[in-house]
């Protein structure tokens, strides 16, 4: 949870820094909560003052936010996609079947949130954050993918190895448990 919270920080600052680099109306009006002049950072929202051929702004704030951002969309997608594969191996007796289809359900969403926060990132010319609001809900899909493979573990089901695809996955699941 630090390092989520670490990487949030980061990424807020690293918007803000390319925000003011770009010139762009990054700053929201004071409201209670939050000290005037600090970064807003909406949902997916984006800066439309970029380059005028299209390509992304380049520059230290712009990379910064793209080492930090980048990696973490990886392991979310790394993870969703071994939500899945665990799931067809999952007896009742640890994940009803509701649950199970609440959480496939879920985990299908959530890749394709992801897939388009993906593309909005691509196709936009300026530096762009994602807001807590979106990522928060993709990390408690992360834990539950933990808590399903500790739980699979215990009531001694082997989960399909990471190395060996399957219908759901295509294999890459490192540095995920399970």
């Amino acid at each position: 949870m630090a390092i989520a919270t670490a990487t949030a920080i980061a990424i807020a600052t690293a918007t803000a820094m390319a925000c003011d680099q770009a010139g762009a109306g990054c700053r929201s009006p004071p409201h209670p909560g939050r000290q005037p002049g600090l970064p807003r950072l909406p949902a997916m929202a984006f800066s439309a003052s970029g380059p005028a051929d299209g390509s992304r702004q380049a520059g230290a704030p712009a990379e910064l936010l793209d080492s930090l951002l980048n990696p973490l969309l990886e392991d979310f997608e790394a993870s969703f996609r071994r939500g899945l594969t665990l799931l067809p191996c999952c007896p009742e007796r640890v994940l009803a079947s509701a649950q199970q289809a609440e959480l496939r359900r879920r985990l299908q969403r959530a890749q394709a949130e992801l897939q388009a926060a993906r593309a909005l990132r691509a196709a936009t010319p300026a530096p762009m954050a994602l807001d807590m609001a979106t990522i928060a809900p993709w990390h408690a899909l992360v834990v539950e993918v933990w808590s399903l493979s500790a739980a699979l573990r215990a009531a001694g089901v082997l989960p399909p190895r990471r190395d060996a695809p399957t219908a759901a996955s295509d294999g890459d699941g490192a540095g995920l448990p399970g």
